[in-house]
Protein backbone atom coordinates (compact mmCIF):
# COMPACT_ATOMS: atom_id res chain seq x y z
CA UNK A 1 0.00 0.00 0.00
CA UNK A 2 1.12 3.54 -0.69
CA UNK A 3 0.89 5.54 2.51
CA UNK A 4 2.47 8.65 0.99
CA UNK A 5 5.20 8.69 3.63
CA UNK A 6 7.43 11.74 3.81
CA UNK A 7 10.77 11.15 5.56
CA UNK A 8 11.84 14.47 6.97
CA UNK A 9 15.55 15.14 7.47
CA UNK A 10 16.92 12.11 5.61
CA UNK A 11 20.44 12.92 6.84
CA UNK A 12 19.32 12.60 10.46
CA UNK A 13 17.52 9.31 9.84
CA UNK A 14 20.64 7.93 8.13
CA UNK A 15 22.58 8.88 11.25
CA UNK A 16 20.08 7.15 13.53
CA UNK A 17 20.41 3.91 11.55
CA UNK A 18 24.12 3.69 12.36
CA UNK A 19 23.81 4.48 16.08
CA UNK A 20 24.86 1.69 18.42
CA UNK A 21 25.19 1.16 22.14
CA UNK A 22 22.75 1.99 24.91
CA UNK A 23 22.04 5.47 23.48
CA UNK A 24 20.75 4.23 20.13
CA UNK A 25 17.07 4.88 20.92
CA UNK A 26 14.90 7.76 19.75
CA UNK A 27 11.31 9.01 20.00
CA UNK A 28 9.46 9.84 16.80
CA UNK A 29 6.14 11.40 15.78
CA UNK A 30 3.86 10.56 12.89
CA UNK A 31 1.87 13.55 11.65
CA UNK A 32 -0.92 13.99 9.14
CA UNK A 33 0.42 15.68 6.02
CA UNK A 34 -2.86 17.57 5.60
CA UNK A 35 -2.68 19.58 8.83
CA UNK A 36 0.54 18.52 10.60
CA UNK A 37 -1.50 16.98 13.46
CA UNK A 38 0.26 14.29 15.50
CA UNK A 39 -1.63 11.00 15.36
CA UNK A 40 1.01 8.54 16.62
CA UNK A 41 3.95 8.63 19.05
CA UNK A 42 6.59 5.90 19.07
CA UNK A 43 10.08 4.92 20.14
CA UNK A 44 12.58 2.78 18.34
CA UNK A 45 15.97 2.30 16.72
CA UNK A 46 17.27 2.21 13.15
CA UNK A 47 14.48 2.47 10.53
CA UNK A 48 11.53 1.95 12.90
CA UNK A 49 10.15 5.47 12.42
CA UNK A 50 9.77 4.88 8.67
CA UNK A 51 8.35 1.36 8.82
CA UNK A 52 4.74 1.07 7.60
CA UNK A 53 4.13 -2.64 8.21
CA UNK A 54 3.24 -4.08 11.61
CA UNK A 55 0.99 -1.11 12.31
CA UNK A 56 -2.56 -1.20 13.66
CA UNK A 57 -5.56 -0.87 11.36
CA UNK A 58 -6.25 2.57 12.91
CA UNK A 59 -2.75 3.69 11.96
CA UNK A 60 -3.21 2.29 8.45
CA UNK A 61 -6.56 4.04 7.99
CA UNK A 62 -5.13 7.39 9.10
CA UNK A 63 -2.01 6.97 6.96
CA UNK A 64 -4.01 6.08 3.86
CA UNK A 65 -6.37 9.01 4.31
CA UNK A 66 -3.98 11.78 5.34
CA UNK A 67 -0.47 10.58 4.49
CA UNK A 68 2.36 10.38 7.02
CA UNK A 69 5.00 12.93 7.92
CA UNK A 70 7.84 11.50 10.01
CA UNK A 71 9.47 13.71 12.62
CA UNK A 72 12.23 12.80 15.08
CA UNK A 73 11.43 14.35 18.45
CA UNK A 74 14.59 13.34 20.37
CA UNK A 75 17.43 10.92 19.80
CA UNK A 76 20.63 9.49 21.35
CA UNK A 77 18.51 8.26 24.26
CA UNK A 78 18.77 5.19 26.45
CA UNK A 79 15.89 2.71 26.35
CA UNK A 80 14.62 3.98 29.71
CA UNK A 81 14.82 7.63 28.61
CA UNK A 82 12.99 6.97 25.35
CA UNK A 83 10.26 5.01 27.14
CA UNK A 84 9.70 7.80 29.65
CA UNK A 85 9.69 10.50 26.96
CA UNK A 86 7.24 8.50 24.83
CA UNK A 87 4.97 8.14 27.86
CA UNK A 88 5.19 11.87 28.69
CA UNK A 89 4.35 12.96 25.13
CA UNK A 90 1.36 10.61 24.90
CA UNK A 91 0.16 11.90 28.27
CA UNK A 92 0.45 15.53 27.11
CA UNK A 93 -1.43 14.90 23.85
CA UNK A 94 -3.96 12.49 25.32
CA UNK A 95 -4.25 8.84 24.33
CA UNK A 96 -7.77 9.44 22.96
CA UNK A 97 -6.30 11.85 20.40
CA UNK A 98 -3.86 9.26 19.04
CA UNK A 99 -4.05 5.85 17.38
CA UNK A 100 -1.66 4.40 19.98
CA UNK A 101 -3.12 1.45 21.87
CA UNK A 102 -1.12 2.03 25.06
CA UNK A 103 0.11 4.99 27.06
CA UNK A 104 3.74 4.08 26.25
CA UNK A 105 6.65 3.66 28.63
CA UNK A 106 7.20 -0.07 28.06
CA UNK A 107 10.65 -0.46 29.54
CA UNK A 108 12.75 -3.56 28.94
CA UNK A 109 16.19 -4.20 30.34
CA UNK A 110 18.94 -4.33 27.72
CA UNK A 111 21.79 -6.84 27.40
CA UNK A 112 23.21 -8.29 30.61
CA UNK A 113 20.72 -6.27 32.65
CA UNK A 114 17.95 -8.41 31.23
CA UNK A 115 17.07 -11.36 33.47
CA UNK A 116 16.73 -13.57 30.37
CA UNK A 117 20.03 -12.54 28.77
CA UNK A 118 21.41 -15.49 26.72
CA UNK A 119 18.80 -17.79 28.28
CA UNK A 120 17.19 -20.54 26.22
CA UNK A 121 13.47 -20.05 26.83
CA UNK A 122 12.04 -22.54 24.35
CA UNK A 123 9.67 -25.31 25.40
CA UNK A 124 9.56 -26.39 29.04
CA UNK A 125 12.66 -24.28 29.78
CA UNK A 126 10.42 -21.23 29.65
CA UNK A 127 9.39 -20.34 33.20
CA UNK A 128 5.89 -19.62 31.92
CA UNK A 129 5.63 -22.89 29.98
CA UNK A 130 2.11 -24.36 30.10
CA UNK A 131 0.68 -21.38 31.97
CA UNK A 132 -2.53 -20.18 30.33
CA UNK A 133 -5.26 -17.78 31.32
CA UNK A 134 -5.46 -17.53 35.15
CA UNK A 135 -2.15 -19.36 35.55
CA UNK A 136 -0.34 -16.80 33.40
CA UNK A 137 0.77 -13.83 35.56
CA UNK A 138 0.82 -11.63 32.43
CA UNK A 139 -2.85 -12.22 31.61
CA UNK A 140 -5.20 -9.25 31.93
CA UNK A 141 -8.64 -10.34 33.24
CA UNK A 142 -11.59 -9.16 31.15
CA UNK A 143 -15.24 -8.77 32.20
CA UNK A 144 -17.98 -9.37 29.64
CA UNK A 145 -21.42 -7.70 29.73
CA UNK A 146 -24.41 -7.62 27.43
CA UNK A 147 -25.51 -4.31 25.87
CA UNK A 148 -27.87 -3.66 28.79
CA UNK A 149 -24.96 -3.81 31.23
CA UNK A 150 -25.77 -7.28 32.64
CA UNK A 151 -22.69 -9.24 33.69
CA UNK A 152 -22.16 -12.31 31.52
CA UNK A 153 -18.76 -13.82 32.26
CA UNK A 154 -15.23 -13.22 33.48
CA UNK A 155 -12.31 -14.18 31.26
CA UNK A 156 -8.76 -14.52 32.51
CA UNK A 157 -7.65 -12.83 29.28
CA UNK A 158 -8.98 -11.64 25.94
CA UNK A 159 -7.33 -14.71 24.42
CA UNK A 160 -9.50 -16.98 26.54
CA UNK A 161 -12.60 -15.19 25.27
CA UNK A 162 -11.73 -16.42 21.78
CA UNK A 163 -12.90 -19.85 22.95
CA UNK A 164 -16.43 -18.38 23.00
CA UNK A 165 -16.19 -17.02 19.48
CA UNK A 166 -14.93 -13.49 20.21
CA UNK A 167 -11.86 -11.88 18.66
CA UNK A 168 -8.88 -10.82 20.77
CA UNK A 169 -8.16 -7.60 18.83
CA UNK A 170 -11.83 -6.55 18.87
CA UNK A 171 -12.04 -7.07 22.64
CA UNK A 172 -8.92 -4.93 23.06
CA UNK A 173 -10.51 -2.20 20.93
CA UNK A 174 -13.61 -2.18 23.18
CA UNK A 175 -11.48 -2.10 26.35
CA UNK A 176 -9.47 0.80 24.92
CA UNK A 177 -12.66 2.62 23.88
CA UNK A 178 -11.77 2.37 20.20
CA UNK A 179 -15.14 0.77 19.51
CA UNK A 180 -18.45 0.50 21.38
CA UNK A 181 -19.04 -3.24 21.43
CA UNK A 182 -18.10 -6.56 19.87
CA UNK A 183 -20.68 -9.15 18.80
CA UNK A 184 -23.33 -7.39 20.89
CA UNK A 185 -21.19 -7.53 24.04
CA UNK A 186 -19.23 -4.95 25.99
CA UNK A 187 -15.82 -5.71 27.49
CA UNK A 188 -13.85 -3.94 30.18
CA UNK A 189 -10.62 -4.71 32.00
CA UNK A 190 -11.39 -6.08 35.45
CA UNK A 191 -8.94 -3.61 37.01
CA UNK A 192 -10.88 -0.68 35.50
CA UNK A 193 -14.38 -1.84 36.42
CA UNK A 194 -16.24 0.22 39.01
CA UNK A 195 -19.49 -1.48 40.07
CA UNK A 196 -20.74 1.80 41.55
CA UNK A 197 -20.43 3.64 38.27
CA UNK A 198 -22.97 3.03 35.53
CA UNK A 199 -20.64 3.11 32.57
CA UNK A 200 -22.18 0.28 30.61
CA UNK A 201 -25.61 1.68 29.76
CA UNK A 202 -26.94 1.62 26.21
CA UNK A 203 -27.53 5.14 24.93
CA UNK A 204 -31.08 6.04 23.76
CA UNK A 205 -29.47 7.67 20.73
CA UNK A 206 -27.50 4.56 19.79
CA UNK A 207 -29.75 3.87 16.79
CA UNK A 208 -28.69 7.23 15.34
CA UNK A 209 -25.02 6.37 15.56
CA UNK A 210 -23.01 5.73 12.40
CA UNK A 211 -20.31 3.08 12.03
CA UNK A 212 -17.51 3.38 9.48
CA UNK A 213 -15.88 0.36 7.83
CA UNK A 214 -13.24 -0.25 5.18
CA UNK A 215 -14.38 -1.92 1.96
CA UNK A 216 -12.99 -5.16 3.40
CA UNK A 217 -15.42 -4.85 6.31
CA UNK A 218 -12.85 -3.89 8.97
CA UNK A 219 -14.25 -1.67 11.73
CA UNK A 220 -12.86 1.88 11.78
CA UNK A 221 -14.92 4.07 14.07
CA UNK A 222 -18.40 4.80 15.44
CA UNK A 223 -19.84 8.34 15.17
CA UNK A 224 -22.62 9.78 17.31
CA UNK A 225 -24.39 11.12 14.20
CA UNK A 226 -23.97 11.68 10.48
CA UNK A 227 -22.97 15.28 11.19
CA UNK A 228 -20.27 14.03 13.56
CA UNK A 229 -18.39 12.47 10.60
CA UNK A 230 -17.57 15.96 9.36
CA UNK A 231 -14.84 16.37 12.00
CA UNK A 232 -12.81 13.66 10.23
CA UNK A 233 -13.14 15.33 6.84
CA UNK A 234 -16.17 13.45 5.52
CA UNK A 235 -19.12 15.11 3.77
CA UNK A 236 -22.29 14.34 5.83
CA UNK A 237 -24.41 14.44 2.65
CA UNK A 238 -22.23 11.80 0.99
CA UNK A 239 -22.19 9.75 4.18
CA UNK A 240 -26.00 9.80 4.21
CA UNK A 241 -26.11 8.66 0.58
CA UNK A 242 -23.85 5.71 1.40
CA UNK A 243 -26.10 4.72 4.31
CA UNK A 244 -29.19 4.94 2.09
CA UNK A 245 -27.57 2.92 -0.68
CA UNK A 246 -27.33 5.77 -3.19
CA UNK A 247 -23.53 5.61 -3.09
CA UNK A 248 -21.31 2.58 -2.61
CA UNK A 249 -18.73 4.41 -0.53
CA UNK A 250 -17.32 7.80 0.41
CA UNK A 251 -13.53 8.23 0.31
CA UNK A 252 -13.45 4.41 0.00
CA UNK A 253 -15.20 4.14 3.37
CA UNK A 254 -18.55 2.41 3.95
CA UNK A 255 -21.00 3.85 6.47
CA UNK A 256 -23.88 2.05 8.15
CA UNK A 257 -26.32 2.72 10.96
CA UNK A 258 -24.90 1.41 14.22
CA UNK A 259 -26.71 -1.82 15.15
CA UNK A 260 -27.37 -2.70 18.76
Amino acid sequence: MNYNVIKVNEELISKLVTQKGERRFYVYLHKKISNNEIFYVGKGTRYRCCVTHSRSKYWRFTALKYGVKVEIHSYSLTNEESCQLEKDIISDIGLSNLVNFSSGGDIGAIGENNHFYKANLTGDKNGNYGNKYDKNPLSIPILCFDLAGKFIKRYASAKQAELDGFYNNCIAAVCNKKRKSHKDHIFIKESEYNPDKNILFVSKTAKKQITAFTKDGAFIKTYSSIRDTKKDGFNPKNVSQVINGKKKSHFNIIFKHHKI
